[in-house]
């Protein structure tokens, strides 16, 4: 199965999990992770945590990832399938290179939210999945912890 298939399956499941404040929750999320991320050895821990089978990462309904600047998946949840993948050319349904606008914002400093939604086709149900993004800053300039969310 190609990575485009099923991240596309992950993120339908997202549809179907409860939503508890989803909007301002991937900030929150990223905000806890950069703090990791700035401790001694910052870039492990953080890799370690996403990557953790059955970790606290992997009961929120969001999709998150750190990034090299190339677009190298260094530690991801829930899935921990694609850690090691490059992902840098993933395309949405509507034309959005999620990594590249992930990319963008971290390398203008500030991160944030992907200014345009991004519609996540499910190839298993022929649905069209609307996601909202989120970037950190540029990390140590190596690294953006992203998070991708229902839009609300």
């Amino acid at each position: 199965m190609n990575k485009i298939k099923t991240l596309a399956i992950a993120f339908g499941v997202m549809a179907f999990l409860p939503s508890v404040a989803m909007a301002e929750k991937c900030t929150v999320l990223i905000s806890e992770l950069t703090t990791e991320y700035n401790k001694p050895n910052g870039e492990k821990i953080v890799a370690d945590l996403l990557n953790e089978p059955g970790g606290r990462w992997e009961k929120y309904n969001q999709f998150i990832v750190l990034y090299d600047t190339t677009g190298v998946a260094v530690g991801i949840s829930p899935d921990h399938n694609y850690q090691g993948m490059d992902l840098s050319d993933l395309q949405s349904a509507n034309g959005v290179y999620m990594f590249k606008e992930y990319l963008k914002l971290a390398q203008a400093g500030t991160g944030g939210k992907v200014p345009s939604v991004i519609e996540w086709a499910d190839p298993a149900s022929g649905s069209v999945i609307k996601l909202s993004g989120f970037a950190s800053p540029l990390l140590k300039n190596k690294h953006v912890i992203t998070c991708t969310e229902l839009a609300s």
